[in-house]
């Protein structure tokens, strides 16, 4: 009796004399069986350094241009060495505390430890959604499966002096960048045609813009990180009608605090290239789910192009092939539902105007049209005028809109063809 009443406690636990012998450090500090001081003070403060280091590991790999799929399997380690080290950390804590004042330690630290180990279990609960998210995005890119999409196509052309980029900034596109202009050494000028991507390889491409002293170019569309690219340029130019866009910066997973972080890196970036402030207030003001499309004038008015790009003659050719492809676009959906009541019945293009027919599915009285028409002149012009396609109003092109009920009897007639001044 006297064996097991030194040995072991009321509840069957070893002793902390004896204990403190059993199984190695790591397997001692899971059972609770090292000291409160021990597992609280060293353990929790060694972990949290690991952790720090690995995050400056991480943010190390971003600064020295690594490869975004090789980031990504760093994140993937980073989260996995997080959820490992606080698992062990919180439960080697909560049982030494349980534990604190049999070893004649004061009990009232043993529950100040467990309150903590409660607040922290609770802090990283509330990361785990962020987390998760992130992690799914980099173990897509990790695998070589970016979700935004494969990187874009890259092409020479005047005989390797021009560089087209027309795609996604997604994973892989920096290192393609490099390859293309390794064998294009002549290239002066980059042409870009993107929706943006990824903000980290669209900044190691704007490294490698400046560096070589490229200019670059939108003709229609560059939004969202393909911006960064346009900034790097040593000469800025656009055609009148190129739709170019700006928001803030987005990532699956983002904390508040992160955003703000990388929204004022944009902000730094934008300024550094010459970028007025107000403009660029606007600009990381505008939400990632929005995109604001300020005009040409502007664009010039705030530095962010040095000049316009094209002719009279050419202006009025990029007007005509978008306008030609929006009638393909829009074709190739005839006979479908656009919504519950509103088919697509037909689409038209004379010169500059684009006339679209719709079929309704029931009648209206004289007073429901009335109504109706007012409100889809209302919608479509705020569709047209508040967004990219505000740039196709100012520069001549003309959009209208025929409605008809079931016996083809005209309900609502919308024309677009003027918009209001643009907003500052």
């Amino acid at each position: 009796m006297s064996y097991l009443s030194d040995r072991y406690d009321l509840s069957g636990d070893i002793l902390a004399d004896e204990e403190d012998q059993e199984g190695n450090y790591l397997l001692r500090h899971w059972r609770g069986h090292l000291s409160l001081v021990q597992t609280y003070w060293l353990n929790g403060f060694l972990t949290n350094m690991v952790l720090a280091g690995a995050g400056l590991a991480l943010f190390a790999m971003e600064k020295t241009g690594r490869s975004l799929r090789l980031i990504a399997i760093g994140f993937l380690v980073f989260a996995l060495l997080f959820l490992i080290t606080r698992v062990w950390t919180f439960v080697g804590i909560w049982r030494s505390a349980g534990r604190h004042g049999a070893r004649g330690g004061n009990p009232a630290w043993g529950v100040v430890a467990r309150v903590m180990v409660g607040i922290g279990l609770i802090t990283t609960l509330v990361q785990l959604p962020g987390l998760g998210d992130q992690t799914r995005e980099y173990g897509l890119i990790a695998i070589g499966k970016d979700p935004i999409g494969p990187p874009a196509a890259i092409t020479s052309e005047q005989a390797g002096q021009t560089i087209r980029l027309a795609g996604s900034i997604s994973a892989g596109i920096a290192d393609k960048f490099v390859e293309t202009l390794d064998r294009m050494p002549s290239a002066k000028l980059v042409l870009l045609d993107s929706d943006g991507g990824r903000i980290y390889e669209a900044l190691r491409m704007a490294n490698i813009i400046r560096a070589r002293g490229l200019s670059t170019r939108v003709e229609e569309h560059c939004a969202s990180a393909c911006t960064l690219l346009l900034l790097a340029g040593k000469e800025r130019s656009a055609y009148k009608l190129a739709q170019i866009g700006f928001h803030q910066p987005d990532f699956p997973g983002l904390s508040e605090r992160d955003r703000a972080e990388i929204v004022a890196s944009n902000r730094r970036d934008y300024i550094s290239a010459g970028v007025e402030q107000a403009f660029v207030d606007r600009a990381m003001n505008t939400a990632p789910n929005d995109m604001w499309y300020p005009d040409h004038g502007t664009l010039i008015e705030a530095g962010v192009i040095t000049g316009s790009a094209g002719t009279a003659d050419t202006d009025d050719q990029k007007l005509q092939q978008m306008l030609q492809r929006m009638e393909r676009e829009t074709r190739a959906g005839i006979g479908t539902m656009v919504d519950e009541l509103t088919r697509l019945d037909g689409v038209q293009l004379a010169g500059n105007e684009l006339r679209v027919r719709y079929s309704l599915t029931r009648r209206f009285s004289a007073a429901e049209a009335k109504v109706l028409e007012g409100n889809l002149q209302r919608n479509i012009a705020q569709t047209f005028c508040d967004s990219s396609r505000e740039t196709l109003v100012r520069m001549g092109a003309e959009f209208a809109f025929d409605y008809a009920d079931p016996d083809g009897k005209k309900v609502a007639a919308v024309r677009v063809n003027q918009c209001k001044a643009a907003a500052s």
